[in-house]
Parts: C-alpha cells; sequence; structure tokens
C-alpha cells in the first residue's frame, strides 16, 4: 500500500506503532536533548506539557490523552513518542495541520489495527489545525512549537566538522534496511 501511495518507510528508535508524514499536510518535529535525570514519565510530562502550551498558545483548547496523545474538541490532532536511553532523549512526534485521508491511512496500517469496517471511526476521532482553526499558518504553528520545545532557546547554526562526518557514517548506517527491528 505504501508503494501504491508513493510513500517512504522510515524507521525511528523511538516507540508507538506508526506516523504517517503527508509532507505539507502535517508538522514532524523531532528533539533530541538530555534527560537530566527525568525518567520516562517526567520526560513525557515536560514534553508534552511544552507541546501543549504551544497549542494553547494558538488558541486550541488541547487536551492530553495516554500522556502522549493531543485532542481538540474530543478529536485527536497530534501524537508524539520518545526513546529514553542512558541520559539522552529522543521525542519526535507529529501534529496534524491538514486532513490525512482516512482512506489511504485505513489501506497502509496494519490490519490488525484497523480494517475497512473502521473508518467511520478513524475519520469522526481525528482532526486537523485547518479544520478546527483555519486562521493558524503552517509558520504560526512552527513558531509556537520552536519556542516552546526549546525553551526560547532554537537558533540556527553551522555545523562543526566532526558533526558532518558524523552525519555521513550514521547515513551509511541508516542505508542499511536491517539497522533496526523495532521495539516491538
Amino acid at each position: 500500500a505504501c508503494k501504491k501511495y508513493h510513500l517512504d518507510i522510515v524507521r525511528t528508535p523511538g516507540g508507538g506503532r506508526a506516523v504517517l508524514h503527508l509532507g505539507k499536510k502535517d508538522l514532524s518535529y523531532s528533539v533530541i536533548a538530555p534527560a537530566n535525570g527525568l525518567n520516562h514519565e517526567q520526560i513525557y510530562e515536560v514534553f508534552c506539557g511544552r507541546i501543549a502550551e504551544a497549542l494553547k498558545t494558538l488558541g486550541l483548547p488541547v487536551e492530553i490523552r495516554e500522556k502522549n496523545d493531543f485532542y481538540v474538541w474530543g478529536r485527536k490532532i497530534a501524537g508524539n513518542a520518545l526513546r529514553h536511553q542512558d541520559d539522552t532523549v529522543t521525542q519526535h512526534g507529529i501534529v496534524l495541520y491538514e486532513a490525512h485521508p482516512p482512506e489511504m491511512m485505513i489501506e497502509i496500517m496494519s490490519k490488525k489495527l484497523y480494517s475497512q469496517e473502521d473508518l467511520p471511526e478513524l475519520k469522526a476521532r481525528l482532526t486537523s489545525i485547518t479544520e478546527v482553526s483555519p486562521e493558524i499558518t503552517r509558520e504560526d504553528l512552527v513558531g509556537a512549537l520552536r519556542e516552546t520545545l526549546t525553551n526560547g532557546k532554537y537558533c540556527i547554526g553551522e555545523l562543526t566538522t566532526e558533526e558532518e562526518e558524523e552525519v555521513k557514517r550514521r547515513t551509511q548506517k541508516y542505508k542499511n534496511p536491517n539497522w533496526f527491528q523495532g521495539n516491538i
């Protein structure tokens, strides 16, 4: 189904089942930070609190459910997952900016998760920024998340020579389809 829709499959070491990224239809983010001695639950509280704060600054009445899913008026608008290894956290997630086609989502998902009979439930469960608040631009969303996820410390910089070499090394590693078998 992914080939049919020209979707790339990307594995991440974070938790969660699957995330569908559709370019400009959503906003994907990833933050790598020190855990600072926080446990798994505390890390979720910090990151999810910041994401909720960003959405609230845009005027959205967001509610966090199941520790890492975000709902507006009872419908899911965002979710995230994390990997906590040693004292480093990788937090990544997605905010639905425009609606994802539920028919396509059903087709690409594992039949163990959803089937065609679940299509009405999936349509009713998901929402997007443009659906609940069409005046919010992608730039507004990016700015709010950038500010809250980094505590206002975001800046653009150049990679060091060592970082560039690390990118090359890891690119080769991740090109191998067997690099990570998942958390299942």
